[in-house]
């Protein structure tokens, strides 16, 4: 059974009426969220957004032109970053509220938009971010994961880590093997299907998958 998903949630003030709508969408998962609902700014909220960041592993970004402005949204973003530099299970997902320019090293990241980069509703992007990370609401008995047939190898690796999030170890390690499917030299993708492999106490193949990690590696 699936637990909730714990998702932080960053946003500028200006965008608070959006982040309600977005974040009450998501929260028909029964997903566990964490965001500023009363915009105190990052001063006077320091020691919980740390807290915060720490213990929730995926965290989306709310984008806007006064968003990628705020210093506020700026440090938690690179905190997120830094976190997720540290454990490849974290999810880091923007979503485009409005068209904005999107900082060179943000734009690496997946992130959910509208046509030509624009922004979405708060209900179209909630929509899209639980069948992104496969969200379920805890503890019901839910269908495999359904995989899009242009799924690429960052979208079937971050719904991989999505599935992870919520304990849904088996899925998340079906996701994984399709992103390796996609591109086996995939080493992300390899550590994380290692990993879940040990968690489900499965050695022979845990040992297996290493031999393959280390092959594919290899041949670059």
């Amino acid at each position: 059974m699936p637990q909730a998903a714990h998702i932080f949630v960053s946003h500028n003030g200006h965008d608070a009426q959006w982040c309600h709508d977005f974040v009450a969408g998501l929260r028909v998962t029964e997903a566990d969220i964490w965001y500023d609902e009363d915009n105190l700014g990052y001063g006077q909220l320091m020691t919980e957004i740390e807290r915060e960041l720490r213990n929730r592993p995926i965290f989306i970004v709310v984008f806007s032109p006064t968003a990628v402005a705020s210093k506020w949204v700026q440090r938690e973003v690179n905190a997120a970053i830094r976190l997720a530099d540290h454990d490849a299970q974290r999810i880091i997902l923007p979503v485009v509220a409005e068209r904005c320019d999107i900082p060179l090293f943000w734009r690496g990241y997946k992130r959910i938009n509208g046509p030509d980069d624009g922004g979405l509703t708060a209900q179209e992007a909630a929509g899209r971010v639980i069948r992104a990370l496969a969200l379920a609401p805890a503890g019901a008995a839910v269908a495999p994961a359904p995989v899009a047939k242009t799924e690429t190898k960052k979208e079937a690796f971050e719904r991989g880590n999505g599935l992870y999030a919520q304990k849904r170890f088996t899925e998340a390690l079906a996701a994984h093997d399709r992103a390796l499917a996609l591109d086996p030299q995939f080493a992300l993708a390899w550590n994380n299907k290692i990993a879940l492999l040990r968690r489900l106490g499965r050695t022979v193949e845990e040992q297996e998958a290493e031999r393959q990690r280390d092959a594919a590696l290899n041949a670059r």
